[in-house]
């Protein structure tokens, strides 16, 4: 009968050692990532600020309108003119009680006009020369009859009377066409220019 022998010797031996990678080096194991502690007190900090200003906010007092500041400067405006106005009349002088009053004046022209008399000679009618010189006026002077007939139908159709007069001398025969005799040459100027204005001129006056 055979006993089987035991290896102790193999037995006894520790663990077994793993197998050397390839390389000849082992893994390290991954190291664990710290926790982010300050973007964590950054976000904290940026939470309290912002409830902090919430709350300053709700505390605040509104505004008062813009048109009761305007209209309270323009009362402190008004009050302020008055008071300046009111200093300024109680500041200035009496100089009024200072004066005294004026003198009156006794003008005595307004009697003496109406108590005085104004002599005017007048001249007798009887005693004036009265102008016996007249003016006649010609308005053209042709060498025959059919242009002065002519001007004399003009001067007509202005409302106006003339005559042809026919004269003759070293020169010929002439035909004028006059108007007048006028008693004063104002009458004789006041046709011409009537005339004038509907241009038929010229016009003479002698």
């Amino acid at each position: 009968m055979t006993v089987a022998t035991r290896d102790y010797i193999k037995r006894d031996k520790g663990p077994a050692r793993k197998k050397p990678t390839k390389g000849g080096k082992r893994k390290a194991a991954p190291k664990k990532r710290p926790f982010p502690t300050k973007f964590a007190l950054l976000a904290l900090f940026l939470i309290v600020s912002l409830g902090a200003g919430l709350v300053f906010l709700s505390k605040t007092p509104a505004p008062e309108p813009v048109a009761n500041d305007t209209q309270s400067s323009a009362a402190q405006a008004a009050a302020t003119q008055t008071t300046q106005t009111e200093s300024a009349q109680s500041s200035k002088p009496t100089t009024e009680s200072a004066i005294p009053p004026r003198p009156q004046e006794e003008w005595q022209y307004k009697d003496l006009l109406e108590n005085r008399t104004v002599e005017i000679d007048t001249p007798d009618p009887s005693t004036q020369q009265v102008s016996t010189q007249t003016y006649i006026m010609q308005c053209g002077a042709y060498r025959s009859n059919a242009p002065a007939e002519e001007r004399k139908l003009q001067i007509a159709f202005q409302g106006l009377s003339s005559e042809i007069r026919v004269s003759t001398n070293e020169k010929g025969t002439w035909y004028r066409v006059v108007l007048g005799p006028y008693a004063s040459k104002r009458d004789a100027e006041r046709d011409r220019n009537h005339l004038r204005r509907a241009e038929i001129e010229p016009c003479a006056i002698w």
